[in-house]
């Protein structure tokens, strides 16, 4: 009876371990709260693919409000700023990327993050008349 009792009780924490491996890993943040960013920011690529950018910029800021050194809320923010036309608040948002990008877990997908930034960033500097 306790094998039985022992096994179930070992392929319960296996699975539990499993469901969490696959939670994005970020210091500081609880395995709930990172479902529901991850979540929360699904939802705000969506909107921003449907062109719903006043929806998407209310959820992503409050978002961003709730976890203010997220990179990825950030850079969401500036495509979206940047889609309505508001480059000043685009290149803060895209500034802020730069400077909280070290607070992603994996440095891979951080040096992604920091150059588009900077990409968009370089974008969004105004064309001189030489250049033209």
């Amino acid at each position: 009876m306790k094998r039985a009792s022992a096994a179930a009780s070992r392929a319960e924490m296996a699975e539990k371990a499993q469901g969490q491996a696959s939670l994005p890993s970020t210091p500081g943040r609880s395995a709930l709260e990172a479902v529901d960013r991850t979540s929360t920011m699904r939802e705000g690529w969506r909107l921003y693919g449907e062109g719903r950018l006043e929806e998407a910029g209310r959820l992503v800021m409050a978002e961003a409000a709730r976890l203010p050194d997220d990179p990825e809320a950030a850079y969401l923010l500036g495509m979206i700023f940047k889609a309505r036309g508001e480059a000043g608040h685009a290149a803060k948002a895209f500034s802020a990327v730069e400077r909280t990008v070290g607070s992603v877990a994996d440095l891979t997908r951080a040096e992604m993050l920091r150059r588009l930034a900077q990409a968009h960033l370089e974008m969004l500097k105004p064309v001189s008349v030489e250049e033209t």
